[in-house]
């Protein structure tokens, strides 16, 4: 005796839609009672929110914070966006632009509150000030050197 199709066995399937991406799938009823089909896919499974590691959408990298934000036009192919650029972006109101440079004041590139960050039209121009300008500890003032 061969093998049911899963046709024939219609009793003892059936049709759920992915929590994840909302596709639908089907799964065999005896899943139910083992906490599964919950996703179609493993993948689905481990992504975003329904990851165990998920905490919140914040990673904390070596230098900069980053925010999970997949719809944002200049996430990261991941979906992650700087969160010092989203800081930026809601204190004027708009998208920031691939050029624009958010600076941190105090140089603690963790510390996004709107009161520490400055934003530059281009990166020239943010160089000039931190490099050449007042922030720089080894600048001469009066002189457009640095002490060698």
């Amino acid at each position: 005796m061969g093998r049911l199709s899963w046709e024939n066995r219609a009793s003892k399937n059936m049709i759920r839609h992915c929590l994840n991406c909302g596709k639908k799938f089907k799964i065999w009823r005896s899943d139910l009672k083992y906490n599964r089909g919950k996703f179609c896919s493993h993948s689905c499974r481990s992504t975003g929110r329904f990851n165990s590691h998920w905490n919140g959408g914040r990673r904390m990298g070596h230098k900069y914070i980053r925010i999970w934000q997949p719809n944002h036009p200049y996430a990261q192919k991941e979906g992650y966006i700087f969160e010092h650029r989203l800081v930026m972006e809601k204190i004027i109101g708009r998208y920031l632009t691939l050029q624009e440079v958010v600076h941190h004041k105090n140089k603690n590139t963790k510390d996004n509150r709107p009161k520490n960050l400055e934003l530059f039209s281009s990166d020239s121009l943010h160089r000039n000030r931190t490099i050449r300008g007042k922030d720089n500890p080894n600048y001469r003032h009066g002189r457009n050197s640095l002490w060698l």
